[in-house]
């Protein structure tokens, strides 16, 4: 791909050096720059739609308001560059290094950002709905105002993130580290807090309903977490194997559950790698103890205090989706609830099928 940049032309491809040259106007869309060297060049407002940008040198560049969609970014050195306004929606920047980098009112919703660095980042007004920061280090960033609505931070570094006002609606922050963040103002409404390191942190006026956190949760001396569900819907503490399992037809999971409330469950297939999810299955009802039937694939009996139900999970063939994701609704005082209510992820098995096919009962204790 040839470009003529300024008076001078490019053979635009892999590895070339174009450190400090000015893209203004140029369209870059499906160019193939993996491995080039764009440090400090002004990218701003250029299409790099559907270009190859892995493992690109970008630090000091500047891509502001710049068109990245469906580009390719694994393993890029964004490291203090400026994409602000950037529309970087549904990427793959698994293992990107974005130190100091300016994301401010980015769009990087329902992008993969697993094991990034961040660290001092500026993500503040940023659209992060449903991005996958697992394992990330977001130490010392910002993200005051930004929408954080179904992120996924678990286990993720953010000791002393700026988190003033953000959005965090059902927010994954299972196992994050949030040692003395600011979380002032900010709405945690149905976020999962188990594991969750929230010693220090400033958490006034933190709206907390439906928040679910367990024993290992650590919160500021004396917070108040009442409106929070403690353990409701905890991490399994082991799975009791039934025999080797080597993924089956039909997996069991054996519900020990509260027999005056009802509960649902679904599952949907996940890649791990880039964080795709299909669609969740059809709810499975759990109905109270007095009632003498329950709705979906699950086994008799299903009414003493202590009862035992079955749902039948069926391994998805193929190599595409890696895990299964099972998911629970907290306790509901009725079935209709139970049907409508909030689904939170309880725990992930191997999709792996095989042809000797083992049940595997995975207890879930309320």
């Amino acid at each position: 791909m040839k470009k003529v940049i300024g008076e001078k032309e490019y053979n635009i491809r892999p590895g070339i050096d174009l450190h400090g040259v000015d893209f203004h106007g140029v369209d870059l869309s499906g160019a193939n720059l993996r491995d080039a060297n764009l440090e400090g060049a002004n990218l701003s407002g250029v299409d790099l739609s559907e270009a190859n940008l892995n493992q690109a040198n970008l630090r000091n560049a500047i891509l502001h308001n710049a068109n990245l969609e469906d580009a390719r970014l694994i393993g890029v050195d964004l490291t203090e560059a400026d994409l602000s306004g950037a529309n970087i929606r549904g990427e793959n920047l698994t293992n990107a290094i974005m130190t100091k980098t300016n994301l401010s009112e980015a769009d990087l919703s329902d992008s993969v950002l697993m094991s990034v660095d961040l660290e001092e980042a500026d993500l503040s007004r940023a659209n992060l709905t449903r991005a996958n920061f697992r394992e990330a280090n977001l130490t010392n960033a910002r993200l005051e105002e930004a929408d954080l609505t179904e992120t996924v931070f678990i286990v993720s570094e953010m000791l002393n993130a700026k988190l003033h006002g953000a959005k965090m609606r059902r927010t994954n922050l299972r196992g994050a580290n949030l040692t003395e963040a600011d979380l002032v103002s900010v709405n945690l409404a149905g976020a999962n807090l188990r594991g969750t390191i929230l010693e220090g942190a400033n958490m006034d006026q933190v709206f907390l309903k439906g928040t679910i956190y367990d024993s290992t949760t650590k919160v500021p001396e004396d917070f108040d977490f009442s409106e929070g569900h403690k353990d409701e819907l905890r991490e399994m503490d082991r799975l009791t194997l039934n025999g080797e399992y080597h993924g089956n037809v039909d997996t069991t999971i054996y519900g020990h559950l509260d027999g005056d409330k009802c509960y649902a469950y679904a599952y949907s297939y996940h890649n791990s790698h880039d964080n795709r999810e299909t669609t969740l299955s059809q709810r499975t009802i759990v109905e109270m103890s007095s009632s003498t039937s329950v709705s979906g694939d699950y086994k008799f009996p299903n009414h003493n205090k202590d009862n035992e139900v079955t749902m039948h999970i069926s391994v998805l063939e193929g190599d595409e989706y890696n895990e299964i994701l099972v998911y629970r609704s907290m306790a509901q005082d009725t079935v209709d609830a139970a049907r409508t209510a909030d689904l939170y992820e309880l725990f992930q098995i191997p999709n792996q099928a095989e042809e000797d096919k083992e049940v595997v009962n995975m207890k879930d204790q309320v």
